[in-house]
């Protein structure tokens, strides 16, 4: 691809997919953080974790932060013309590779990755950021091969919309398999939860049902529970009874306190 990202626009643009949305996620699943925190001394853990946790991380892994700088980047390097400038400047091509690869890593790493991090997004924020970004990203490729002149000097147009086309299929491709690969991690983490959460039910519905009983609650069909409000209703009963049935306090010199009236009493 490096030998003709030069002269053929679709080589470009499947070089940019690659170190934009295809090599990011990757080294997000490969979970290269928690991978440096097991194979090195605690000092170095620290200092790894310290930074994973640190303010900086969290600004840039923030979720707005990551989407425009992500989307900015692509639109900034094909619609503007750095795409013609960096052809024919090589330091600013490679310096163009890196920032793309940079600017994947924060979008792709807070989204796919497990490693540690001082804020972790839910899974349902990582599927709607996805979508958002989705037709951000056709339209970008229907931008390009809607191009009325060659995006570049010595390529056709014909390679132009060629390159377009290609972009919006590898980036649709690629976002898919990166949204399936997010709902996958979803459904793993319900699997786990749900016994516990099942445990927790059961334990709620047990508490509920002895509460019942406590309050003179009986013959409760199974698997029913009396509402919080009834049990509110129930337990201040129960403590009006109580206070009732309870004999008068004498005062200091052993009358009967005014303020408590008499059970017994008229």
């Amino acid at each position: 691809l490096a030998a003709y990202d030069d002269v053929d626009p679709t080589a470009h643009v499947v070089q940019h997919v690659l170190l934009m949305m295809v090599a990011p996620p990757l080294l997000a699943l490969g979970e290269p953080v928690t991978l440096a925190i097991q194979a090195t001394g605690r000092p170095l853990q620290l200092r790894i974790v310290g930074v994973a946790h640190s303010r900086a991380a969290a600004l840039l892994t923030f979720p707005v932060v990551t989407w425009l700088l992500y989307l900015a980047t692509m639109y900034g390097y094909f619609l503007t013309p750095l795409y013609r400038y960096s052809l024919g400047h090589p330091l600013l091509h490679e310096a163009t590779h890196l920032w793309s690869v940079l600017v994947g890593c924060l979008y792709f790493w807070p989204l796919l990755g497990p490693d540690p991090a001082r804020r972790r997004r839910s899974y349902a924020v990582r599927v709607a950021s996805l979508l958002a970004g989705m037709p951000f990203e056709a339209f970008l490729g229907i931008a390009i091969a809607g191009m009325t002149r060659p995006i570049a000097p010595g390529t056709t147009l014909a390679a132009t919309r060629a390159a377009g086309e290609t972009f919006w299929i590898l980036s649709m491709t690629v976002s898919g398999l990166c949204l399936a690969a997010v709902v996958l991690q979803w459904s793993r983490q319900l699997q786990r939860e749900g016994p516990r959460e099942d445990r927790r039910v059961e334990l709620s519905v047990a508490d509920n049902r002895a509460r019942a009983e406590q309050l003179g609650v009986r013959s409760l069909p199974p698997g029913f529970t009396v509402p919080w409000w009834r049990l509110a209703e129930l337990e201040a009963q129960a403590a009006r009874q109580l206070e009732r049935s309870m004999p008068p306090q004498a005062t200091a010199d052993g009358r009967p306190d005014p303020a408590r009236p008499d059970p017994g009493g008229a």
